[in-house]
């Protein structure tokens, strides 16, 4: 099988991560009753986006840390793989 070739933009993140920095995700409501997901990194707080960030979970470049409030639902944090 043909190994997918990792976009650029994912390759960045991968590179944070290696550097010490934490890949973490957060559910944001807004005051009208909408909820979004947005990516940054720990430590420092920058926001990444989110497309870029699911490839990177979905290309499997990024590990999970485990660390999810409920079993069910995924890892709240990423480290590189």
């Amino acid at each position: 099988m043909r190994k997918r070739k990792v976009p650029k933009s994912v390759q960045k993140i991968v590179e944070n991560l290696r550097g010490g920095k934490k890949l973490c995700r957060a559910q944001r409501t807004t005051t009208a009753g909408e909820t979004s997901v947005q990516f940054f990194y720990e430590p420092g707080g920058r926001r990444y986006g989110t497309k870029t960030a699911e490839k990177a979970i979905a290309h499997g470049v990024v590990k999970p840390c485990g660390d999810a409030l409920f079993s069910e639902v995924d890892s709240q944090t990423w480290e590189a793989a």
